[in-house]
């Protein structure tokens, strides 16, 4: 497996539901606009569905690189996604792979981090208000999806993350005339911290970054993955 108990706190890993199961759906019939984004990379976009109602599906298709487009959806406590299959008597039933709880903003983005090789293995998901007041213009958004304890100092900023933990960081610029500013992040090994990663990365109001930092599958040496968004 490449991420382990990625979000842990904020997932749970369904079984076998029926489509008509009898989930929590919000009675609230105002539209919330979606955004996914999934990781590890991949080439492939992840294709799922989004559980919308009883017996009722939306179909995903989610990307490592980018985000994904803007699904229209009916308001929700939970977003729940998996696949429909046909059982023994071919009556269509949904199986959970991954459920995050639903944030009352209009606007949310779900971070979909794969728990296996495979889509039967599950996800972990959490849902982050997708705007201004939430994960915006000029900020940056850091999944820890290592196994170790990870840190950074981006411009002034400071954070710290244990395993499975994200963060929202707004650094100020520190370099290029109010441009640019300088990121060094770190591991802790024996509570000590252990530089891996040194670089100057642009500011801007415009644009905002997801950062996932994760170990090799091969090398086992820490990684990280960016994907910039620029804002309309």
């Amino acid at each position: 497996m490449i991420v382990m108990n990625l979000i842990s706190r904020l997932a749970v890993l369904g079984a076998v539901f029926c489509a008509a199961a009898p989930f929590a759906f919000s009675q609230d019939v105002s539209k919330v606009s979606l955004r996914f984004v999934c990781f590890p990379k991949s080439v492939e976009p992840l294709k799922v569905e989004l559980l919308i109602g009883e017996g009722k599906t939306e179909e995903l298709e989610v990307f490592s690189n980018e985000l994904s487009k803007t699904y229209s959806v009916p308001a929700q406590s939970a977003w729940v996604i998996g696949e429909t299959t046909l059982n023994e008597d071919d009556e269509p039933v949904f199986k959970v792979l991954g459920k995050a709880t639903a944030l009352s903003a209009s606007k949310q983005l779900v971070l979909i981090v794969k728990k296996g090789a495979d889509n039967s293995d599950g996800f972990e998901m959490v849902a982050i208000e997708d705007g201004a007041n939430g994960f915006g213009g000029g900020e940056m958004l850091f999944v820890n999806a290592a196994g170790v304890r990870i840190g950074g100092v981006v411009g002034t900023r400071k954070f710290a993350l244990r395993p499975g933990e994200h963060a929202i960081v707004e650094p100020k610029a520190d370099k290029g005339n109010g441009r640019l500013c300088h990121a060094s992040l770190f591991y802790e090994q024996e509570e000590k911290p252990v530089p891996f990663f040194s670089s100057t990365w642009p500011v801007s109001e415009y644009t905002r970054a997801m950062l996932f930092v994760y170990h090799d599958p091969s090398s086992r040496k820490l990684r990280l993955h960016s994907i910039r968004d620029y804002l309309e």
